[in-house]
């Protein structure tokens, strides 16, 4: 929702109820639209994320004690 949670409720009050529908109709398609992407983008981040630390901890296993401690 890019600008109808910073509208002064003076917009709401002179705009069109289909107006605002429209806007608002707008929004959520595009939420639907980039949310799958987003997860999965999220999803591949994670793996990538704990393929390295998997990596890492095979190379040097003592990486993992000081890498504990940071995520604490």
């Amino acid at each position: 929702m890019n600008g109808m949670l910073v509208r002064p409720l003076s917009y709401f009050d002179t705009t069109p109820v289909g107006v605002i529908l429209n806007r608002a109709t707008k929004d959520m398609s595009e939420t639907d639209i980039n949310l799958p992407n987003m997860i999965q983008h999220t999803f591949f981040n994670t793996l990538f994320i704990a393929s390295v630390i998997v990596i890492i901890g095979i190379a040097n296993p003592v990486i993992l004690i000081f890498l504990a401690f940071l995520m604490i």
